[in-house]
């Protein structure tokens, strides 16, 4: 009769191979957080390029402001040179006006009416054109 010897291979332990316990996982974790960093920093400058050109994209809309703005400027112009001489006051309070595409502009002044702030709007979009006498 054939006896077969089987003889058990001995585990590997981590200390006979000169490894210390747990430093594998060590590795992965520190792995995995960099890569979370990582990742986090991609996705908040994506984010941040989005809005950038969101921002350029609407270019129609800024420049339908900037007009707007204009116009505000123009009735400025023309209550403190037309109609103050002539009445007496400016209203400044009738600089305020919606256009037909949609845009708007608005007059904001202080107490002495030196400082001007014509806002015109857009859309989202908001350009502002300032004038001081």
């Amino acid at each position: 009769m054939i006896e077969l010897k089987t003889t058990r291979r001995p585990a590997r332990n981590a200390s006979k191979l000169g490894l210390r316990g747990g430093r594998g996982q060590t590795m992965i974790l520190t792995v995995m957080m960099l890569t979370g960093a990582i990742l986090s920093a991609t996705a908040i400058s994506a984010l941040l390029v989005l809005f950038q050109l969101r921002q350029a994209s609407d270019i129609k809309a800024s420049t339908q402001a900037i007009f707007a703005a204009d116009s505000g400027v123009e009735c400025i112009f023309y209550q403190k040179i037309v109609v103050e001489p002539t009445t007496g006051a400016a209203d400044y309070a009738s600089c305020k006006s919606e256009f037909a595409n949609g845009s708007s502009y608005q007059v904001e002044w202080n107490e002495t009416a030196t400082n001007f702030k014509s806002v015109g709007r857009s859309g989202r979009t908001a350009r502002s054109f300032g004038v001081e006498f």
